[in-house]
């Protein structure tokens, strides 16, 4: 929602980011209503949480949180995904990095701070904000075996009829 006093650069950015929030509270009510799984992603730290709109629909999801060294890269980045009509996406709760003497569990070395700048200009966390590829195809596996256990589900429906 914003706090008072931004320049009119960040109002702008703060006003979009309002909008994207109600437009996305009303695709979470109008998915919940029909049964639709959806899932909203955001970091973990991120104020989005907090939100007070958002804060009523989050009771009826499910949080899984994931951090990115999991998938390969040399800096923790925990991201939360809210999953409403599904149960799919919770496996990845085990990709959660607990530090082991200063170091990653998943690599055994230090994370990188996303701070400061990387080789090109580019702001590290910029780099860091795409999802890492074998995240994006363990999501996909995941959302996959779901859908073949609901069309299971269906056959032996049809063949107990």
């Amino acid at each position: 929602m914003g706090i008072p006093g931004l320049s009119a650069a960040k109002q702008a950015t703060v006003d979009l980011h309002n909008v994207l929030l109600r437009f996305s509270i009303r695709v979470i009510r109008m998915a919940r209503r029909r049964g639709i799984p959806l899932s909203l992603e955001n970091p973990a730290s991120s104020a989005l949480w907090t939100n007070p709109l958002l804060k009523k629909e989050l009771k009826d999801s499910h949080r899984t949180t994931v951090d990115y060294c999991a998938f390969g890269k040399d800096f923790r980045k925990r991201t939360c995904f809210n999953v409403w009509n599904s149960r799919c996406l919770l496996e990845l709760n085990r990709f959660r990095c607990t530090l082991r003497n200063g170091c990653c569990c998943f690599s055994h070395h230090p994370h990188r701070i996303l701070q400061g700048h990387a080789i090109g200009g580019k702001a590290w966390t910029t780099v860091a904000e795409p999802y890492p590829h074998k995240l994006c195809t363990k999501i996909a596996s995941l959302i996959d075996e779901e859908r073949d256990v609901l069309q299971l589900g269906k056959l032996v429906e049809l063949h107990n009829f």
